[in-house]
C-alpha cells in the first residue's frame, strides 16, 4: 500500500516540478492562484538554483528516482536517505520564502508538502 502512495505522490511531484522547469526554461510566467508575480519572483530568485542547477530539475530527478526506486525494489535505506535530503531542502526553501523573500509560491509549497508526505511514507 505504501508503494502505491509513494509512487502516486512522486508522480504528482514530478508533474509539478516538470511544469515549473518548463516555464523557467521557456521564460514563461507561472500560472498561480495567489498571484503570479510572487510565484515568478520565488522561482526566478537566486534561491531557485543550487550550484546553477534549477531546483525544479533537482525535483524532477528526485521524483523520478523515487518512482524508479519503488518499481525496481531499490533498498529502502536509499529512498529514506533521498527523502531526508528532499525534506531538508524543502524546509530550507520554505524558510527562504517566509523570511528572506517574503513571497510565496504555491507550487513550491505543494512540492514541499509532497516531500513531507513522502518522508513519512518512506520513513
Amino acid at each position: 500500500m505504501n508503494s502505491i502512495l509513494i509512487v502516486s505522490l512522486a508522480l504528482l511531484g514530478l508533474g509539478i516540478s516538470s511544469y515549473l522547469l518548463k516555464t523557467k526554461l521557456r521564460h514563461e510566467r507561472l500560472v498561480c492562484f495567489l498571484g503570479d508575480e510572487d510565484c515568478d519572483a520565488v522561482v526566478k530568485s537566486k534561491y531557485g538554483y543550487l550550484f546553477k542547477i534549477p531546483n525544479e530539475l533537482l525535483g524532477v530527478l528526485y521524483y523520478f528516482c523515487m518512482i524508479a526506486g519503488i518499481l525496481l525494489a531499490v533498498p529502502f535505506a536509499l529512498l529514506q536517505f533521498a527523502a531526508v535530503l528532499a525534506l531538508t531542502s524543502s524546509l530550507i526553501l520554505v524558510f527562504v520564502q517566509a523570511f528572506v523573500l517574503k513571497k510565496w509560491c504555491e507550487w513550491c509549497l505543494a512540492t514541499a508538502f509532497i516531500n513531507l508526505l513522502l518522508f513519512f511514507f518512506v520513513i
